[in-house]
């Protein structure tokens, strides 16, 4: 008996071969290309200092002096506080078990009457600085030492940062090192000679044995008195951090280390228990605060395509920021319109596409006006580019092409720029003809004009 074929179901296996073969294709194809794909690394931009990195405690000391003074001429906002910590593995007892276990139960005591003795000082905007910052009165002879800290590593791939460079980053599996970042601002600190009692004296404020034994007996009332106090200052610092784009003052801290020995003995209910000697490391923050009148837009560099909207966030740094009104301009309205409140529109494609235009916002404020600007490329961005070959295998002598596909096809910018990570194996020349020059490996590998996107090509040479 001859077997009839069902063609339906024959067609139905058919059609299901089809789609698994398209979809296999298409998921090696696709893999490939998000392999190629290597991400974006823009260029770091890092801009010198107003003031040019401290070298010397003599221009550290300089660069204080000069912040403060620029501080005094521009009356920023300025808020003060105490900071204290009692360091309780430092924490010895000379005598009983009981004073011991009392001095731990104390400490917590002594830090918050410490904190809550000192009254915090602010002054507004335009105010001034006296009564609140108290200036600096220190000699070059008094500094023993600085270190300024204005430098983090990133990584291109992720952002990871790090204090310390890396040839590759470990969070994200990243092959590139970490890029030499600057930081807005100079962080410096000032290490000042401790046994120069002196400057304790003249701008720290300087907390006597008094004023400690009077806190501490507090801490201790009604079971404990306090016959003898000593503080001995350890370690003196001052650290300052200033904005090393404007040399604005954004903070000025007094530092200092020391430690109290005190003779307790128990009273009342607690007579009969032995006292004896105790003493600890205490640490004493006097800082200040500025705040700066300032204008910060969302952006610094937008790219948006012909015909689209988008908008711009103002963040005033005033008294009141309801108060005043932002105005916005556009460098050339043809290209980005802007409105009232921040709103903007690119222009047509055959108008706008290719060009940029700079948005400015402002506020007075204080008799002075402060502003920021955005640049709004117009154009259809890049997304990725890929490399025709991730692979190649060449004899010393032979030349070849590389091309380069961009994503999305109609983006406006389709130019990139060609590298060799090591000329003497391989060439490449700004058309990606490839050159193999000698035995070795090198990787050539293209950077994209907008977005700065790579990809990457491992050159063999035999």
């Amino acid at each position: 008996m001859k077997k009839q074929v069902d063609k339906s179901k024959l067609l139905t296996v058919g059609v299901i071969a089809f789609l698994c073969l398209i979809f296999a294709g298409g998921f090696i194809y696709g893999l490939n290309s998000v392999l190629a794909m290597e991400g974006s690394c823009p260029p770091v931009l890092n801009e010198p200092g107003l003031t040019p990195v401290p070298t010397s405690n003599r221009e550290a000391l300089d660069f204080l002096y000069h912040a403060v003074d620029v501080a005094t001429q521009g009356k920023p906002k300025i808020e003060s506080e105490d900071a204290f910590d009692i360091d309780k593995d430092s924490l010895t007892v000379a005598g009983s078990d009981a004073l011991g276990q009392a001095a731990k139960f104390a400490c917590d005591d002594v830090r918050a009457l410490l904190e809550n003795s000192f009254e915090a000082k602010t002054s507004d905007f335009f105010c001034g600085i006296d009564g609140v910052l108290v200036k600096p009165d220190i000699t070059l002879d008094e500094v023993e030492s600085f270190t300024c800290e204005y430098i983090k590593y990133v990584c291109p791939s992720c952002g990871e940062e790090s204090e310390e460079p890396h040839d590759h980053c470990e969070a994200c599996g990243g092959v590139y090192p970490y890029n030499e970042v600057y930081e807005d601002d100079y962080a410096i600190t000032l290490k000042l000679k401790e046994e120069d009692n002196d400057i304790v004296e003249k701008c720290f404020r300087k907390r006597s044995a008094e004023d400690i034994r009077a806190l501490t007996a507090q801490a201790v009332d009604g079971k404990m008195k306090i016959s003898r106090t000593d503080v001995t200052y350890n370690e003196l610092y001052v650290f300052f951090k200033v904005n090393r784009l404007t040399n604005e003052l954004k903070e000025l801290s007094y530092r200092k280390k020391m430690t109290v020995e005190a003779d307790f003995g128990f009273i009342g209910d607690y007579a009969a228990v032995e006292g004896g000697t105790v003493s600890f490391d205490l640490e004493e923050n006097n800082e200040v605060f500025l705040t700066w009148p300032s204008l910060k837009l969302s952006e610094s560099v937008m790219t948006v395509e012909p015909g689209s909207e988008d908008n711009l966030l103002a963040t005033l740094t005033c008294d009141d920021a309801t108060k005043y009104n932002v105005t916005w301009i556009s460098s050339d309205s043809s290209v980005v319109a802007v409105d009232d409140e921040g709103y903007f529109k690119a222009g047509k494609a055959k108008e706008a596409e290719g060009k940029s235009a700079v948005i400015t916002a402002a506020f007075t404020f204080g008799g002075k006006t402060y502003s920021d600007s955005c640049e709004v490329f117009v154009r259809v961005p890049v997304e990725s580019v890929v490399l025709s070959k991730r692979k190649l295998d060449m004899k010393a002598g032979d030349s070849l092409s590389l091309s380069v596909k961009f994503s999305p096809s109609k983006a406006t910018v389709q130019t990139v720029k060609w590298y060799t990570e090591n000329e003497s194996i391989v060439t490449v020349d700004e058309n990606g003809t490839v050159k193999a020059v000698a035995p070795g490996t090198a990787t050539i590998y293209i950077l994209s004009d907008d977005g700065y996107f790579k990809s990457s090509c491992e050159v063999t040479v035999k």
